[in-house]
């Protein structure tokens, strides 16, 4: 359908090196319910400081969406901060196991109570939707503080695994080792890993995996899971089934990539004018800095830092900015600065055919770091 032709290739490393014919972009999803504004505030937060706060080549950002989403984004006017936009559907592999007479096409998320696949279900036939070659999955509520996250996970990370997930997290492992038995006696060196962000190649290996761990989901064929969620099914499908077929190198990565629970707070270096985001996590008796952090309690902190930092002072050029702009209507004007508006009302950008110039100028921002000894934060 020609949409992979709008993704970036990807260089064959983290320095600017000639592309390979790979593509490369960065993914959310989401199905909203009755948090569709919520979701939708945490969304643009989000998707603002990852914009601006990248370093080139500036990725493609494509977001997978229920029209209750869609529209709650439509109102604070943020649908042009992606490049791309799909409808969040469930893959084909996926929907005889949906509830009996459930009518994708007619639920657009307005009633809570309607019999429907669990969202987790949702986010899993996204990641398995996926148009890149090597994708960055990030949850709503990650927020991004290192310019070269994106890059390291798409070049050196993905260079050496199919699957690259943050953790082990020790509370992640208790929530799914229920009584009867899930966390047997062979998976105890598996622990589970964090879904909020996933870097990932598109093999047959990773894909099936994914879609074998929704369907597993979608008929609760494993009750014992305390919490029924897409990163328990993710491990128990990794372990129990895949592990053996020797098509998925998963690696973990360290927790400050990306700090669960902790609040950034704003910093600005001796002697300069840029102020920034950052966050530090202690563990085995050192600092380190956190690479993004994830939780909802963070999304206040980056809004308020949205807002009153200017695109000016946060940008380290200046020869594309505009006196006074927020962070956001700058990353927002870096989009629509490339792409064709349409006449019609702003829902209409959320049309499957419609595709947005993948490339576009990107700013980026100094991030300053620091000792700090604070404690271990509370596990997600």
């Amino acid at each position: 359908d020609g949409r992979a032709g709008r993704a970036r290739t990807c260089p064959s490393s983290v320095m600017t090196a000639p592309p390979s014919s790979s593509s490369c972009g960065v993914l959310m999803a989401a199905f909203a319910l009755d948090n569709a504004a919520k979701l939708a505030e945490e969304a643009s937060a989000a998707v603002s400081l990852l914009r601006i706060n990248t370093r080139p080549p500036a990725w493609p950002l494509m977001l997978f969406a229920n029209p209750a989403l869609q529209m709650a984004l439509a109102r604070r006017n943020a649908t042009s901060l992606w490049d791309e936009h799909r409808p969040i559907r469930l893959a084909p592999e996926l929907r005889e196991f949906a509830p009996r007479g459930y009518d994708a096409d007619s639920d657009d998320g307005s009633d809570p109570r309607k019999r429907r696949p669990s969202v987790y279900a949702f986010k899993l036939s996204a990641l398995a939707l996926t148009e890149y070659d090597r994708t960055v999955y990030l949850d709503l509520d990650v927020f991004v503080l290192n310019p070269s996250l994106v890059n390291v996970l798409l070049t050196s990370t993905l260079r050496v695994a199919d699957v690259a997930m943050p953790g082990p997290v020790p509370g992640r492992f208790a929530m799914a080792s229920g009584e009867k038995g899930a966390a047997r006696e062979n998976a105890l060196g598996v622990p589970v890993l964090c879904s909020c962000l996933i870097a990932y190649r598109k093999t047959a290996g990773v894909l099936a995996w994914m879609i074998d761990a929704a369907r597993a989901l979608m008929q609760r064929r494993n009750p014992e899971l305390r919490r029924q969620g897409d990163q328990e099914y993710l491990w128990f499908m990794w372990w129990s089934v895949h592990a053996s077929k020797g098509s998925l190198r998963v690696l973990g990565l360290p927790d400050e990539w990306y700090c669960p629970w902790r609040t950034p707070r704003v910093a600005r270096q001796p002697g300069e004018n840029v102020s920034s985001l950052r966050a530090e996590i202690f563990v085995g008796g050192v600092t380190h800095t956190c690479w993004a952090v994830h939780g909802h309690p963070a999304q206040k902190i980056v809004t308020s830092f949205l807002e009153r930092t200017t695109f000016e002072e946060a940008s380290a050029a200046t020869t594309t900015t505009r006196q006074g702009e927020t962070w956001q209507q700058g990353a927002a004007r870096q989009v629509s600065a490339t792409q064709p508006r349409s006449s019609a009302a702003e829902p209409a950008a959320w049309s499957v055919g419609d595709r947005r110039p993948a490339e576009r100028p990107t700013e980026s921002i100094h991030l300053h770091t620091g000792p700090s000894q604070e404690p271990h934060p509370k596990r997600s």
